[in-house]
């Protein structure tokens, strides 16, 4: 059922499991590039004000993410 893709799996109060995905609502955030590698998040944010970041999957640790400053 994980790789099903009307499933997500969900946390709340340290308890985990899975939902229908008609069950929520997925919104983005400006700051979340998903998949991108370290080069294309330099180089996105070299375009950036001071302060700019931006989170992204981690290359180096399957299932963590990374923040580029």
């Amino acid at each position: 059922m994980e790789d099903d893709m009307n499933w997500f799996r969900a946390e709340l109060d340290g308890r985990e499991g899975l939902i229908p995905s008609n069950y929520i609502e997925m919104r983005s955030h400006e700051w979340y590039y998903g998949r991108i590698t370290r080069a294309d998040a330099e180089k996105l944010l070299l375009n950036k004000h001071e302060g700019a970041f931006l989170i992204r999957v981690s290359e180096s640790s399957p299932g963590d993410f990374s923040l580029s400053v």
